[in-house]
């Protein structure tokens, strides 16, 4: 499913994670607000500025769970976006696009990403959506230079 080929993007600027923080609560107005138990951040949005494919991801470790009232927000936010997609496929025009890098933005998911221990390093077992995979697979579907990770969706 993945494109193989790797393509020639113009140049992106530098990454400026952690330099803003979530500001879901403003942007969805207190009518949808008040219909969660619980409103957060979304743990990591995985963004790659030339191909334009981005993702959400809930990082969990020690082999823990999500919080239900958690699982409901995530979900939402995930119908929402996929929606979105599914709009902008039939309305390609309108699609947004990265201003440096003129990539379209195409939201492939939301992955569950769990390490049996705290981090890929020290974690005997990896997985994404409830599918075992290899550290050393992590980078390449991450990095989003091709739509790979969609094998793993749910």
């Amino acid at each position: 499913m993945g494109l193989q080929k790797k393509l020639n993007y113009k140049k992106t600027e530098s990454e400026r994670s952690f330099y803003r923080g979530s500001n879901l609560k403003q942007v969805m107005g207190e009518d949808i607000v008040s219909k969660f138990d619980y409103i957060g951040p979304i743990r990591w949005i995985f963004l790659n500025y030339c191909t334009g494919y981005f993702i959400f991801v809930e990082e969990l470790t020690n082999n823990s769970e999500i919080r239900s009232d958690r699982l409901e927000f995530i979900d939402t936010m995930n119908k929402i976006f996929s929606e979105a997609e599914q709009y902008f496929n039939s309305a390609p025009k309108e699609r947004p696009k990265n201003p440096k890098s003129l990539a379209e933005y195409k939201y492939l998911g939301y992955y569950r990403l769990s390490f049996s221990n705290t981090n890929p390093d020290n974690s005997a077992i990896i997985r994404l959506n409830d599918v075992e995979v290899e550290k050393s697979e992590l980078p390449p579907l991450l990095n989003l230079d091709t739509d790979e990770i969609l094998d793993y969706a749910v």
